[in-house]
């Protein structure tokens, strides 16, 4: 850790793996799914 940051920052910020990209936050992976009883009907809704 950087001793250079407030113990608040720290509390947020530390044991964050960043990628290549250099993020500074955890990425979020916004997805659904949906359940249904068969192909058919899957089919039909979309």
């Amino acid at each position: 850790m950087n001793e250079e940051y407030d113990l608040e920052t720290l509390a947020v910020r530390a044991g964050t793996v960043r990628s290549q990209f250099n993020e500074h936050s955890e990425a979020m992976f916004l997805t659904s799914s949906f359940v249904f009883a068969n192909a058919a009907e899957a089919a039909a809704r979309f």
